[in-house]
């Protein structure tokens, strides 16, 4: 038997190491950052609580927390260890790359009965199905494999592509024949999900952020504190007024990003009072090849990103769960189809479309929208 050598035990080491490092890290709590801004009654020249603002990191992407009006500071240490500790349990139950969350194990399993899951996951399914039938399919939470197979998931390594990086007609008619939410199935008691293949998976991606602002949200309003805030997480946002708001005003002003300008630019600008508003869009998580733009964005009929001019959409309605997957699923659909899907919804919704129109950008927002537009300029 060969004896290893020291320099290799030591190698070794330092591996195994790196490795519970690199573990801790992914599973503990973020760390929040916290900023205070005085206040001044400009009326009374009186001073106000401060408003306060939470960030950290979360879902691979970063969160802030706008909380006005808070005049006990003793306080925020508990809510920052609340708002922490829940946002870590979600991670634990929906990300994909995280191997031992509970979306992972289920999406590992190749067992065709049903499969016991939490309440949580059930929860945003159920969810994420429904809006799946009222899309007619443009959102659909199996769409993973394509997503990976484009390279935009956690599972890229495996995509197989043409000498040009993109996948072939093979490796997409493989995949496509494991997507489709019509084979995904739910059992409300006891909470459980069952699959008609065996290598469906689910990817909570287009709504888990979405599902997390309003989890935050409800942990504030538990707090029964006089405050208005703002949660906000990878873009999207709910807003919640002051309960005494009594001239009904719209105390949030949020800026609308322009996909043809650099990152924080805007063109449009919505007030809202307490709305949940999402983004989708196409000049964020892109890559071109010989002149061809190629999103992040999947439809799940064809396995391959949208080519279609609509460039960006915004949603804004109740929830930000369903403002998320609504701003993915008009994505998909194209600019007639969500337009006329958002209008012809049970509870009409308001979006705004921007268009891509001859190297030009076009506007367009329903009439639920126009009630929101503070700002606008020809662009």
């Amino acid at each position: 038997m060969k004896r290893i050598s020291p320099f290799m035990k030591l190698t070794i080491a330092l591996v195994l190491f790196c490795t519970v490092l690199l573990l801790i890290r992914i599973l503990q709590p973020q760390q929040l950052t916290r900023e205070q801004t005085p206040q001044t009654n400009a009326d009374t020249s009186e001073q106000k609580p401060a408003k306060v603002i939470l960030r950290g990191k979360t879902m691979g992407t970063t969160f802030a927390i706008t909380i006005e009006g808070l005049t006990n500071a003793q306080r925020l240490p508990e809510i920052e260890s609340t708002i922490k500790q829940r946002l870590v349990d979600i991670n634990q139950v929906m990300s994909t790359y995280i191997p031992a969350s509970e979306i992972s194990q289920f999406n590992r399993s190749l067992t065709t009965d049903w499969y016991n899951v939490s309440k949580e996951l059930f929860g945003i399914v159920q969810l994420a199905q429904s809006i799946s039938e009222q899309s007619q399919g443009a959102f659909d939470i199996t769409v993973g494999p394509a997503v990976n197979l484009w390279k935009f998931g956690p599972q890229t390594e495996e995509n197989t592509t043409e000498s040009n990086g993109i996948p072939t007609a093979d490796d997409v008619a493989q995949v496509l024949e494991h997507i489709g939410y019509q084979q995904l199935h739910l059992r409300e008691n006891p909470p459980g999900l069952k699959k008609d293949d065996p290598q469906l998976q689910i990817d909570l991606s287009a709504i888990a952020k979405g599902y997390a602002v309003d989890q935050i949200i409800e942990l504030l309003e538990a707090l029964q504190l006089d405050i208005q805030y703002m949660v906000e997480i990878g873009g999207e946002i709910r807003t919640v007024s002051f309960a005494k708001n009594h001239n009904n005003r719209r105390t949030w002003r949020l800026g609308i990003q322009d996909p043809s300008g650099k990152a924080g630019t805007t063109k449009r600008i919505v007030a809202v009072k307490s709305q949940a508003i999402a983004t989708s869009g196409d000049y964020v998580n892109y890559y071109e090849i010989e002149g061809m733009r190629y999103s992040h964005t999947i439809d799940p009929s064809t396995a391959v990103p949208v080519q279609h001019p609509l460039a960006s959409t915004v949603v804004i309605t109740d929830t930000c769960a369903a403002a998320d997957a609504w701003a993915t699923a008009l994505l998909v659909l194209g600019p007639k189809r969500a337009y006329d899907i958002a209008n012809e919804h049970d509870q009409p919704f308001a979006v705004l479309l921007i268009t891509r129109i001859n190297d030009q950008l076009e506007w367009t927002p329903n009439r639920a929208m126009e009630l929101f537009l503070e700002y606008s300029e020809t662009p």
